[in-house]
């Protein structure tokens, strides 16, 4: 999917009902790639980076491209938001949401997630203090990051 392929009625319709955090909101465009819209380039282009490097070692979905000059006004956990850039992504299997459950998440993925932090200490990321289940995602079988801001 190039970026002159995407449907921005589709992601106006589905931005209210999209996995979000603080400061990104995710829209699965096709089941194969979405679309994560944040404020501001500066936040974009450091987890856009961040995921490129990573999935590079197999430690995130894959990235698309970048997008820029769109608004799109939605509601994030930590409040509204006016979205003006995003880029595009690999869709993967989400392993949890930020309602939990989060013991049953350590205990099953304790191992797989221990090394997945460690795979990315060297990152410019907070994925290491904010590793919970709504966070990673799962491809081919393995605990990836999905939020590498």
């Amino acid at each position: 999917m190039l970026v002159q392929d995407i449907d921005f009625g589709v992601v106006a319709e589905k931005i209210g009902n999209s996995p979000m955090g603080c400061d990104c909101v995710f829209v699965d465009l096709n089941g194969k790639v979405g679309l994560k819209l944040f404020q501001y380039s500066s936040m974009r282009d450091r987890a856009y980076n961040n995921q490129k490097d990573a999935a590079e070692i197999d430690l995130a979905p894959e990235v698309y491209g970048t997008v820029d000059n769109i608004s799109f006004i939605g509601k994030t956990l930590c409040g509204e938001r006016e979205f003006v850039c995003g880029y595009l992504t690999e869709v993967v299997q989400v392993v949890g949401s930020m309602n939990g459950p989060y013991k049953e998440f350590e205990e099953l993925y304790n191992k797989e997630l221990k090394q997945l932090e460690n795979g990315l200490s060297g990152f410019n990321t907070v994925f290491c203090r904010d590793s919970h289940a709504a966070n990673c995602g799962v491809k081919n079988g393995k605990l990836i990051a999905i939020d590498l801001y």
